[in-house]
């Protein structure tokens, strides 16, 4: 069975986006580097990001034979906090995981869109690191100062970012496009579907390095995972049900971030508050990722 995510035959999903980021790209000029900007990237956060990882318990008892929700909290929690030591003593390291592991979540996740039972492998990994790079390259000189910012000027980080933006930013966008050549068996068939993807994903480059970055992740990445946990973990459930599940833990998550907002004052892109939402963010990221793979794994053996 292939993965239920987005259709590979339909366009509507994707022209969907494509007019949203086409509107956020024209009125550029009205929210970019204002407040605008960050509340507008909540809401599609709080809509569909959260959503997404808030049914990660759910996601771990379909995944064990046995299950144990007191176990896997305390895991949970040893596993993220791992990772914020790492960020701690090794900042560099850190953020190098992370930039692998959103390569490789974003691979696993999305490229069955376009490659149902293909996605498995080092071309959705290879999907993954180019949209990742086509993402955060977009603005060079922002991307070197929140990386200053989330890892203290680390010099590995650094050099890091320094050595990959030497690539031409489209190169990568070019690298999707024949990714996605190779992959449709039918190219007549698919032909609209893929080039409205690569005119969503062109058009992200017109809007900001933020909202590039959470339009992909909001309206693509999210919905591609719930798609993928409703058609495995909630297949008896309607969708409203399922949402209806995730709801306390994205309370959850909401107040927390809410309460976190207040203590800082609002400043969410200062030398404090931009490296504190960002760790904590990759932080949860690496249980959600090992569990969603745990997902795809169990679904391809039964495959």
């Amino acid at each position: 069975m292939t993965r239920q995510g987005i259709s590979v035959k339909s366009g509507i999903h994707t022209a969907v986006l494509l007019v949203l980021v086409a509107v956020a790209a024209l009125t550029r000029q009205y929210w970019k580097d204002t407040q605008m900007e960050f509340w507008f990237s909540s809401v599609l956060i709080i809509a569909a990001g959260i959503p997404h990882g808030a049914l990660d318990h759910f996601v771990a008892r379909h995944n064990r034979k046995k299950f144990d929700l007191t176990v896997y909290v305390f895991l949970y929690v040893v596993c993220a906090a791992l990772y914020l030591a790492l960020w701690w003593f090794a900042p560099g390291a850190a953020f190098l995981i992370f930039l692998l592991i959103t390569a490789w979540h974003f691979g696993e996740t999305d490229f069955s869109c376009f490659a149902g039972n293909k996605s498995a492998g080092l071309l959705s990994f290879v999907y993954g690191t180019a949209i990742t790079m086509w993402l955060l390259m977009q603005d060079k000189p922002l991307l070197f100062r929140w990386t200053s910012l989330i890892t203290g000027d680390n010099p590995t980080a650094m050099s890091l970012v320094s050595a990959i933006a030497v690539i031409p930013v489209y190169a990568w966008f070019l690298l999707l496009g024949l990714i996605l050549l190779v992959v449709s068996e039918n190219r007549k068939e698919y032909l609209f579907r893929n080039v409205s993807f690569l005119l969503f994903v062109l058009c992200l480059s017109q809007t900001s390095l933020l909202m590039g970055f959470i339009l992909y992740f909001t309206g693509w990445h999210s919905v591609n995972a719930l798609l993928h946990i409703k058609g495995s973990v909630f297949r008896d459930m309607n969708g409203r049900l399922m949402l209806e599940k995730a709801m306390p833990a994205t309370l959850s998550a909401v107040s927390f971030l809410i309460v976190m907002g207040f203590m800082s004052n609002g400043a969410w892109l200062d030398r404090f508050g931009l490296p504190a939402l960002f760790i904590l963010l990759s932080i949860l990221t690496v249980p959600h990722m090992i569990e969603m793979h745990r997902l795809y794994t169990r679904r391809s053996e039964n495959t």
